[in-house]
């Protein structure tokens, strides 16, 4: 019985633990995989920049803005994956379709930048409302295409220690990710 009452007790306590979920949303990164927010530009040529949408559970398309002014660099390109349609600029305001239900991580826009010199340390390159849609909106839809805002994913170019990248997490317990899979 004692030895009931402590696992009772222990479960109980790890189901009430908090933890940092990581929130469905799209960010900027220096890798396609999205986890490193960290650009570097200290040498001239060419540089990408990629979208990714994060932990999503069922997401068919987003849009947004992607604010360069900060940094040296100079939009080429911006190219959505095979198969993604895209309406606009990242510059002026993009709207994507993902063309089916996409869940977990993926690649939703590569953007390719000339690089013309060293962007001061710790100049961020942000995801803003798209200001095309009336109302401004930074959205990601689900598969039964409700959108959800997103808080604006941003990289840091030329990271010195100081300017952390802003991933996005929640409190939750244990008990609310079982809950998800029941």
């Amino acid at each position: 019985m004692k030895k009931f009452v402590l696992i009772t007790a222990m479960l109980l306590a790890i189901a009430a633990t908090p933890v940092l979920a990581q929130v469905e949303g799209l960010g900027l990164f220096a890798d396609q995989a999205g986890l490193n927010c960290e650009v570097t530009d200290a040498v001239e040529g060419i540089k990408r920049v990629y979208v990714v949408h994060l932990n999503s559970v069922g997401a068919t398309g987003s849009e947004f803005l992607v604010d360069t002014s900060a940094s040296t660099m100079a939009l080429i390109v911006a190219a959505v994956p095979a198969g993604f349609l895209s309406i606009g600029n990242s510059d002026t305001g993009i709207s994507i379709a993902y063309q089916e239900c996409r869940v977990g991580t993926f690649l939703v826009l590569t953007l390719t930048f000339d690089n013309f010199g060293t962007t001061a340390p710790c100049s961020y390159l942000h995801m803003l409302e798209d200001p095309n849609a009336v109302p401004p909106v930074r959205i990601w839809n689900d598969c039964f295409s409700f959108p959800h805002a997103f808080p604006g994913g941003q990289a840091i170019v030329n990271a010195n220690g100081t300017c952390p990248c802003d991933v996005a997490t929640e409190a939750t317990t244990w008990g609310t990710i079982k809950a998800l899979y029941r």
